[in-house]
């Protein structure tokens, strides 16, 4: 039997792009909960930063695993 995918190559970076975006907001998420339980007092602007500096962060290591097919290792 074949092996069968529903993505092709060029999906990957959209998919990349996706897991980058929900790691930074999850990121975003936890920091949020720390600030509140050590009652550190932030504007809302310092979380939109730090979303996108999670998601842009992210992105670059997912790329960096996909480039050199470390996913393949990791989940195996």
């Amino acid at each position: 039997m074949s092996d069968i995918s529903i993505f092709n190559e060029e999906d990957t970076y959209f998919l990349l792009g996706i897991l980058a975006v929900a790691v930074g907001f999850f990121l975003t998420i936890a920091l949020f909960i720390i600030n509140i339980l050590f009652n550190k007092n932030k504007k809302f602007s310092y979380y939109i930063l730090m979303y996108f500096i999670y998601s842009i962060l992210s992105f670059i290591v997912l790329w960096f695993l996909e480039t050199f097919r470390l996913f393949k290792y990791l989940l195996s």
